[in-house]
């Protein structure tokens, strides 16, 4: 009786010892959460919103995101430009949005490439549709607008790096890809908005 005792007490203790373990590999989290403290892709944790519409889109020199806004992921913030993707931070970069888009929509992004993404083609991918955006030399800031035609809701923009960047210089080791000032989703071609700047 006291072997069997001890018995059922050792296995309720491997299974209470199981269960603890599977749940530190498991959590059950909000995604903001598992970015910030798990994965360490995002800087954002608890962030003011205010309010913008998605064609007032998402000002990066602001402190906070709009409302349509979830988090981030793979951007740091940058007094000089607004936010810079920085690959630190991942190969991914970009926005989980509270609300999904449909049917044709006209990205704006006002961006700048670093040195390191000069005369490079980076992908942009919106939900399961990926088209790229091509940077020249121009170093300053200007709209790039990227048309896409989404079947399925989409809650997710993101940029996509191969590799890690080079680091910014021996003191600074942030790996800085493309500087973002301001994102729009316009609800029409982008060859029908006459002014995008």
């Amino acid at each position: 009786m006291r072997l069997s005792l001890l018995i059922l007490v050792v296995v309720a203790l491997i299974g209470l010892h199981l269960a603890a373990f599977w749940a530190v590999l498991h959590p059950k989290v909000t995604r903001e959460y598992r970015a910030y403290y798990i994965d360490r892709t995002s800087q954002d944790w608890r962030v003011k919103k205010y309010y913008s519409t998605p064609e007032d889109g998402i000002d990066l020199a602001k402190p906070g995101w709009p409302n349509f806004v979830a988090y981030s992921f793979g951007i740091a913030r940058d007094t000089s430009v607004g936010a810079w993707t920085d690959t630190r931070l991942g190969l991914k970069a970009g926005f989980e949005l509270n609300q999904p888009f449909t049917g044709h929509v006209c990205v704006v992004v006002d961006a700048t490439p670093s040195s390191a993404i000069v005369n490079r083609r980076i992908p942009l991918v919106f939900g399961d549709q990926q088209e790229e955006i091509a940077f020249g030399t121009d170093q300053r800031v200007r709209p790039y607008s990227i048309d896409f035609e989404l079947l399925h809701p989409a809650t997710r923009l993101q940029l996509l790096f191969s590799k890690p960047l080079p680091r910014m210089g021996h003191i600074d080791a942030r790996q800085l890809g493309i500087g973002l000032s301001r994102i729009r989703f316009l609800s029409q071609a982008c060859s029908a908005v006459a002014d995008l700047k």
